[in-house]
C-alpha cells in the first residue's frame, strides 16, 4: 500500500490545487483521501474517473463545513 500511495503521491502531486497527505508511512493507506478545490472540480473527478474504469468515492458529502 505505501508503494500505491507512493506512485499517487507522485501523479497527483502534479496538480498543485489537490491537497494530498505526503508522509507515507504515517498511514496505512487503507483510502487515499485528497482534496479538490471545489465541489465541481470533485464531482468532475469522480466523473472522470469513472469513464476510466476507476471507482473513487467522496466522503463527507454535503462537506462538514456545510452542516448545520
Amino acid at each position: 500500500r505505501q508503494m500505491q500511495a507512493a506512485r499517487y503521491c507522485e501523479l497527483i502531486g502534479r496538480f498543485d490545487r489537490v491537497v494530498i497527505h505526503r508522509g507515507i508511512a504515517d498511514a496505512p493507506w487503507q483510502v487515499f483521501p485528497c482534496l479538490l478545490p471545489s465541489p465541481e472540480a470533485a464531482n468532475a473527478f469522480v466523473d472522470a474517473t469513472a469513464r476510466n474504469g476507476v471507482e473513487v468515492r467522496r466522503y463527507y458529502q454535503p462537506s462538514l463545513a456545510d452542516w448545520g
